[in-house]
Order: C-alpha cells, then sequence, then structure tokens
C-alpha cells in the first residue's frame, strides 16, 4: 500500500492509491456486464477529472498547497471504478459466509481508507461521494447475484439491509471528517447534563464521568485489508444501551437505604428539598427533551428513582429527628474515635462520600456537622491512627473498633470487611 502522505496543520492529505479485488466466483473476468459498467464509470469519471481540482470551491483549494500535483491522480478514474466493481463483487461473494459481517465492514473501511483525505476545508476525497452513490444503484441488485445453498432468500435479503445501513457510518461529511465521534459525544453530553451529579448522593462521581467518556466499546478489531488493528467505537444505539444500564447500575448502588445504614442522612429537610427540587429539574428537562426513546428511558428510571427517594425520606424522617434528640442528649456515641476509625476504613476503600475532596478543612467541617461533633478533634484522632497501624490496634482501641463495625459501616463491605481484619489483629495483640 504505496501512499504519499503529509501532515499538516489544517489536516492530513493523502494522495488516492488502488485498492485489490478478492476472490470470489463473480469478478471482471467472469462477468460481461461488470466489464461495460466499469467502463462506463471510467468515462464518466474521466470527464469530472478534467475539470478537478477546479470543480467545486472546495476542490479549489487545493492549488494553493504547494505539494498538490494533479499527476498523482493520473489513474484516478480506473482506480475508482475499479472500486466500485471490486466492492461490488466483494459483497456478492462473501454475502452468503459465516464471517460476512466482518469481511464486509473491513473492506469497506479498507477502500474507505483508500480515498486518501484532504485538509479541512478543501472538501472531501475525489469521487468519494460518486463511488457511494454508484454502489447504492449496484447494491439492489445483489440479491439477484447472490446463489446460495447456505442460506435462504430471506436471509440474504436479510444481509443486505444490513450491508446498507452499513454505508451509513463511513460516510465522510466535509463539514465534520469525524462526525460519527461527534454525535456520539453529543449523545453522552446529554446524558451527563441529564444526570443529577449535583445531589449529594452523585457528587462524587461526577468528576470520574467528566473524565472517563465510554465512547469505545473496549473491543479492538484487526482489518486484514488494512493490517491494521483499532479500537472498536459504539454507535448510538450500543452508547445509548451502555447508558441506559449506567444509569440503573448508579441509582441501584446509590440510595437513602445505604446512606441511612452509613448514618449518613442525617439532615433529613435537606435531602428532601434537594430531591424535590432536582425532581422539579428533570420534569422540566422532560418537557424540552427531544423525541428520542433512550433519553426518555434515561428520564423515566431517574424520575422513578426520584419519587421512591423522596418516599422513603419521608417515611424515615420522623425516626431521624427521634434518634437525633435521643444522641443530643446522650452525647457519648459516636465520639471522636469512633468517627476517626469510621473515616479512616471509608477512606482506606474509597467509599467516604463528602461533598469536597477528603481529607481537607471543609471535608472535615462537613464530618463534623454530619455527627454534631468538633472537626478539629475528630481530625486530630484521624492523623494519631491513619499512618500508625500500632496506635490504631492498640488494646484500648478495641471498644471503638467494635463500635464502628457494629453500627457505622453497616452496608459497606469493602469498609466493613477492613475494619474486621484490624479487629482481628488487634485481639492478637492484646
Amino acid at each position: 500500500m504505496d501512499s504519499k502522505y503529509l501532515e499538516l496543520e489544517g489536516g492530513a492529505y493523502e494522495i488516492p492509491f488502488a485498492t485489490k479485488p478478492t476472490e470470489g466466483k463473480h469478478s471482471l473476468e467472469s462477468c460481461e456486464n461488470c466489464r461495460k459498467l466499469q467502463k462506463n464509470l471510467i468515462n464518466g469519471i474521466n470527464e469530472k477529472f478534467e475539470e478537478f481540482p477546479n470543480c467545486c470551491e472546495y476542490h479549489k483549494k487545493l492549488i494553493t498547497l504547494d505539494f498538490f500535483k494533479k499527476e498523482d491522480y493520473s489513474d484516478i478514474a480506473t482506480i475508482t471504478a475499479n472500486k466500485v466493481i471490486y466492492t461490488y463483487h466483494h459483497i456478492i461473494n462473501h454475502l452468503d459466509n459465516d464471517d460476512w459481517y466482518n469481511e464486509i465492514i473491513n473492506y469497506l473501511e479498507y477502500t474507505k481508507e483508500s480515498f486518501g483525505s484532504v485538509p479541512t476545508g478543501c472538501g472531501e476525497p475525489f469521487q468519494w461521494s460518486g463511488y457511494l452513490v454508484a454502489l447504492e444503484e449496484l447494491l439492489p441488485k445483489v440479491e439477484d447475484k447472490v446463489v446460495s445453498d447456505k442460506i435462504s432468500l430471506v436471509e440474504i435479503r436479510t444481509r443486505m439491509h444490513k450491508v446498507i445501513k452499513l454505508l451509513e457510518p463511513i460516510t465522510i461529511n466535509k463539514d465534520s471528517p469525524n462526525k460519527d465521534f461527534h454525535l456520539l459525544m453529543s449523545k453522552y453530553e446529554q446524558w451527563y447534563k441529564m444526570f443529577p451529579f449535583e445531589l449529594p448522593y452523585f457528587n462524587h462521581l461526577k468528576e470520574k464521568f467528566k473524565k472517563i467518556i465510554p465512547l469505545h466499546t473496549g473491543r479492538t478489531k484487526f482489518n486484514k485489508y488494512l493490517n491494521a488493528e483499532s479500537r472498536e467505537l459504539h454507535t448510538k444505539d450500543s452508547l445509548s444501551v451502555l447508558l441506559l444500564q449506567i444509569t440503573k447500575n448508579i441509582l441501584a448502588s446509590i440510595n437513602g437505604v445505604l446512606l441511612f445504614e452509613k448514618g449518613l442522612i442525617t439532615n433529613d429537610e435537606k435531602h428532601e428539598l434537594d430531591l424535590i427540587i432536582n425532581n422539579r429539574k428533570l420534569e422540566l428537562l422532560e418537557m424540552s427533551a427531544m423525541t428520542n426513546e433512550n433519553t426518555q428511558e434515561y428520564i423515566k428510571v431517574i424520575k422513578k428513582w426520584y419519587e421512591e427517594e423522596k418516599s422513603f425520606i419521608k417515611e424515615i424522617t420522623p425516626f431521624l429527628v427521634k434518634n437525633k434528640t435521643q444522641k443530643n442528649v446522650s452525647g457519648l456515641r459516636p465520639n471522636r474515635t469512633d468517627i476517626a476509625y469510621y473515616a479512616f476504613y471509608s477512606n482506606e476503600v474509597k467509599t467516604l462520600q463528602t461533598e469536597h475532596s477528603f481529607p481537607s478543612d471543609k471535608a472535615w467541617t462537613e464530618i463534623g456537622e454530619q455527627f454534631s461533633k468538633n472537626s478539629k478533634n475528630i481530625q486530630v484522632m484521624y492523623n494519631s491512627i491513619v499512618s500508625n497501624s500500632e496506635e490504631r490496634l492498640k488494646k484500648g482501641k478495641i471498644n471503638n473498633l467494635e463500635y464502628v463495625i457494629n453500627n457505622m459501616l453497616k452496608g459497606d463491605e469493602k469498609a466493613l470487611k477492613l475494619a474486621k481484619t484490624e479487629l482481628k489483629q488487634a485481639k492478637l495483640k492484646s
């Protein structure tokens, strides 16, 4: 695969290269009609080539490039006509193969690559649209050309429908060479704005999903025609399915029940107010959302979560008020040492949830307010145990460990496991 390739400030420039036909029963040698078609295509492309690059305002810009030479395209008519014919034959010859889908999409990508590229603002590679138009006219004829003892006529038609759909994502848009990537980014940004990351429940996930954008499936594929491996991009549909699953997973794993069991719900009125306000925001978003089935599905799932959480907070509010009063009267537990151990184990397994980054002063203030204790005292105790296992596992701290395990880490399996391990070590030392 010999080609001239230059990397420019405004994009890459690569002249087209000839593709090779693949083996199969249908070929130029075996089909008189295809040879006639090849001749007609060559004549038509030659007529267009006479005007190139003065054929349009975009291609005219190529003349200003020092390295552009029209003679580099001297065989372009034959090369392009062959690409149409070779692609047509490849589809006919491989449609009933077991690996038909990969064979066809890989050859399409190989052919797309063969058209080369031009800098931004210079339009599309010469005759790319002509190739697509010619191929679209030929594809309906494939059904009559495929004679197979492997698959039925219905299956042939089903596969051809998928082949025609394959042409959509490989189309080059002169104004947006990365159109598919931008469409996926737009879809992800729509989901990101829609998800209620501003709630305390999810605030710690906001930066994660801002930085980790799942536009690739995680799979790689090897194209034998290009002799190259590439990461597989999601389609719009597969990305929608993934985002819906991510939405469900987040909502299932973070909820009022878990926060209550971990002792993180202490300001019930604020939680209820947050839920009401964000639910209203979602209702407004629902009114303005485009008619997109997947978008509506995200909203439906999140709305259901909101409604159930509001009901849960409302039901437990009387008990929270009662428990809060009892804690203020007793003033005993949890004490500053208990809270320091709780913060240590939760932070070690990355389950500690604070609005501000831990262990900043603002995060400590949050923790102090949460337990109605002096945050500085808690911080001092935390600092004494965080990097000193001897101090942390002293006999005198066993009671604190047991209290934290039995009362403060319920529902947090990772932190609970770590605390229990250290409790065993502390008892062995005593």
